[in-house]
């Protein structure tokens, strides 16, 4: 213990050399911890900071922050034979909606992208139901067509048309049945492709994260009413931050912190625009394209299966 306390005492508080990347401890030591870490390092990333904790590491020339902080990162960047070990990290509904970018007033986009993610949006747009267009026939499914056919056969008097007169009947009595089907198709249709703007500008926001968007559930695995992103962070990634050192020692100073604290504090300041630079998110927000949401609408691809359902119900109450 006295070699330990001589070496430390060495240690000069002007060096340029950083308080993490200096030799604090002779090499054996550091070896010492280090096994010890590994044992329990791959199932519980913060028995690091338990073990050092109950360690209660002193020297009247040094302070305990420099000489744990020292110890987690050579640990965490210099220890060959290191096992693997992640943190779960989790975005929520409001959390998410931060990363876009909000620079049109005009629809406020992170609000829209909360509600969504929270399934509590209500968009309270109406769509107007289209003129008939004869293309539309081709889009009619057998089960509609022989329901309309029946239903003329029934005003007829049991006459079989021929396609001409058939084709007049269904334009003529289905016609509006079948725009206002078209119309709230494409309606779903473009909401859909909102939706998949939205998760997928969060997908490959956070792609460093490996993770994907998940229904929130409670501590007995309930699902809840809205979405998070949950992804898994290594902690060696972690420690090559450049955000690491400082907000490592700086936890230190004021308690044992756990890693996932860590995490978000770096997280903050990379969105905040307070780190050096970003590590972990884009430099940039998500864009999303309102032109093609909000002008004039017909940007989603109309799912045509639910026009027929739609237009089913309508014809049924015919």
């Amino acid at each position: 213990m006295d070699l330990i306390r001589k070496i430390l005492r060495e240690y000069d508080d002007e060096e340029e050399i950083s308080i993490l990347d200096k030799e604090m401890f002779p090499e054996k030591v550091y070896q010492k911890i280090f096994r010890i870490f590994d044992k329990h390092i791959e199932s519980n990333p913060n028995f690091i900071f338990d073990f050092l904790e109950g360690l209660n590491l002193f020297d009247e020339d040094i302070r305990s922050e420099d000489l744990e902080s020292n110890i987690i990162y050579k640990y965490l960047t210099e220890h060959k034979d290191r096992p693997n070990s992640h943190i779960k990290i989790t975005f929520i509904p409001s959390e998410m909606s931060t990363f876009f970018c909000d620079d049109d007033g005009d629809y406020d986009i992170q609000s829209i992208a909360r509600s969504y993610f929270r399934f509590e949006y209500d968009y309270d747009v109406h769509y107007d139901c289209y003129d008939f267009e004869e293309y539309y026939f081709d889009k009619i499914d057998k089960v509609n067509v022989d329901t309309m056919r029946e239903k003329y056969i029934h005003e007829s008097f049991g006459d079989e048309p021929n396609e001409e007169e058939f084709k007049e009947f269904v334009a003529e009595e289905f016609g509006s049945d079948i725009g206002c089907a078209a119309g709230d198709a494409q309606h779903s249709a473009d909401i859909d492709l909102l939706h998949s703007d939205f998760e997928n500008g969060i997908i490959d926001y956070l792609s460093n994260f490996n993770g994907s968007l998940q229904n929130q559930t409670d501590k007995e695995g309930n699902k809840g009413d809205s979405v998070e992103y949950v992804g898994y962070v290594e902690l060696g990634d972690l420690a090559s931050s450049p955000e690491f050192k400082e907000i490592l020692h700086a936890e230190l100073t004021h308690g044992y912190p756990n890693f996932t604290t860590i995490f978000d504090s770096i997280i903050n300041d990379e969105h905040e625009g307070g780190a050096q630079y970003n590590y972990f998110l884009p430099e940039d927000c998500i864009s999303i394209d309102t032109y093609k949401h909000f002008r004039y609408g017909g940007a989603g691809d109309v799912d045509w299966g639910f026009f027929n359902e739609i237009l089913l119900d309508r014809i049924n109450n015919y």
